[in-house]
């Protein structure tokens, strides 16, 4: 099962063999296995759709002061062979841009309402043969007034890409913001967090890479169980208890513990790995 959102996901229960991609955060009460999270790093997220729209407002607005140059009266029939003048001229660019547009708002995933695009749709096509539906100059401004108002009435939610979890199993976690596993732990997963990683319980198996830094109760087992950390040369990596074949790694610098060890704190302090 695939689950998209351009927001946020709850799932109450647990997930299985299943790949959800939220546009912000992500959070799972029950276990997770074998499956696929990806917090705002995916063609989930919602795009803004200004700088489109601007684009779009220049253009129009291009077009407008040559009329304006242009004209020496105000009748229809003259404007309208004037525009398509224009538009076949100084201002051929504006119809490819309208459509570009138009294109873009209905298959991308822009922070925008269907029925915004089909009014756009409707206004716009006389800049794309329709001349004689503009019937003054005033039918511009309306529809850079139109867009504009679209700017006001937008309020973006801040992205956090968060992803908070109980236990994981198989899983493949990737998280623009933080990820928090609060249950018994991470088994064999892959994790790859923009922000900070806190595991409350184990990690067993697998690769966490994090840019802000790692928090593990405890890393590996007595049995053995290979591990890598990794975190940036200005980050650090933090182990209540690490077991064999746990390998951390801040920058460039590894080290692979043959042996058990406690209250680990690793971190680069003159070009040396310090734990």
């Amino acid at each position: 099962m695939e689950v998209v959102a351009g927001q946020n996901v709850l799932v109450k229960g647990n997930v299985n063999f299943a790949s959800i991609f939220a546009g912000n955060n992500i959070s799972i009460k029950g276990t997770v296995v074998s499956s696929i999270l990806n917090a705002a790093m995916n063609d989930a997220v919602i795009m803004n759709p200004a700088p489109l729209l601007e684009k779009l407002i220049y253009g129009i607005n291009k077009l407008i002061n040559n009329i304006k140059r242009l004209s020496d009266n105000n009748s229809a029939k003259q404007l309208n062979e004037l525009i398509r003048m224009l538009l076949n001229g100084e201002n051929k660019d504006l119809p490819n841009t309208v459509y570009e547009v138009l294109q873009s708002l209905r298959t991308g995933n822009y922070d925008i309402d269907d029925n915004f695009i089909l009014s756009l749709m409707k206004k716009t096509r006389s800049l794309m043969g329709n001349y004689s539906e503009i019937s003054d100059i005033q039918y511009l401004y309306q529809i850079i007034n139109e867009l504009r108002m679209l700017f006001l009435s937008k309020k973006h939610t801040p992205l956090k890409g968060d992803i908070t979890l109980s236990t994981i199993s198989n899983c493949n976690i990737t998280a623009l913001g933080d990820i928090r596993i609060l249950g018994k732990g991470s088994v064999n997963s892959v994790l790859y967090s923009k922000g900070e990683v806190y595991i409350a319980g184990y990690v067993r198996g697998g690769k966490i890479r994090a840019e802000k830094g790692i928090e593990i109760n405890i890393a590996g087992s007595k049995r053995g169980s290979k591990i890598l950390l990794s975190v940036p040369e200005d980050s650090s990596i933090r182990i209540r208890t690490v077991y064999t074949d746990t390998t951390i790694k801040v920058g460039n610098i590894s080290h692979t513990f043959l042996s058990e060890a406690r209250m680990i704190y690793a971190r680069l302090e003159n070009g040396k790995l310090l734990y």
